[in-house]
């Protein structure tokens, strides 16, 4: 399947990026091995369990965080694409009722690219979203300022296992 021009619907996208000291298949296991993605997935504060990854066209994403607030918010999705280790596009649950989806809002298609630059890896996190609309209902509910440390959570992880490793 292919993945919709995300750049002529600028409206209802959000893009993270990173450069991370890593090689591609280590960021690859790390975002795609359910204990490591239970490990940093959300925000400060926010804990995980339930973790299933089915890592394959059709395949299930799924988890549970659990906020500092005392609230559980469900992830899920199915992975329309899968090319390891550059690529996955996850398409969110419609049945999920909170717009920000623990990271994985219902509708949007959650776009991973991972590219080899000079020894590390360029990451691009893409998110499209239905209409404009849900993607502003996701940001409401805190989506774009809930990446960057989740995000940075996911770097310092990597780092761990760069170290286990030396």
């Amino acid at each position: 399947m292919a993945s919709p021009d995300v750049d002529a619907h600028a409206d209802r996208v959000v893009v993270f990026t990173r450069l991370i000291d890593a090689p591609p298949e280590l960021v690859w296991r790390v975002w795609t091995t359910p204990e490591h993605v239970a490990a940093w997935w959300g925000p400060p504060g926010c804990e995980n369990s339930g973790c299933e990854i089915d890592l394959r066209v059709g395949g299930a994403f799924r988890l549970k965080m659990l906020a500092p607030n005392g609230e559980i918010y469900p992830c899920a999705g199915r992975f329309l694409e899968v090319d390891p280790p550059k690529r996955f596009v996850i398409a969110g649950d419609d049945d999920i009722e909170h717009a920000c989806g623990a990271g994985l809002p219902p509708g949007a298609r959650v776009m991973l690219s991972l590219e080899e630059v000079g020894g590390k890896t360029a990451l691009t996190l893409k998110t499209l979203f239905d209409t404009a609309a849900a993607r502003e209902a996701a940001n409401v509910h805190g989506y774009s300022t809930s990446w960057p440390p989740c995000l940075e959570r996911m770097v310092q992880f990597v780092s761990v296992q760069i170290d286990d490793r030396s």
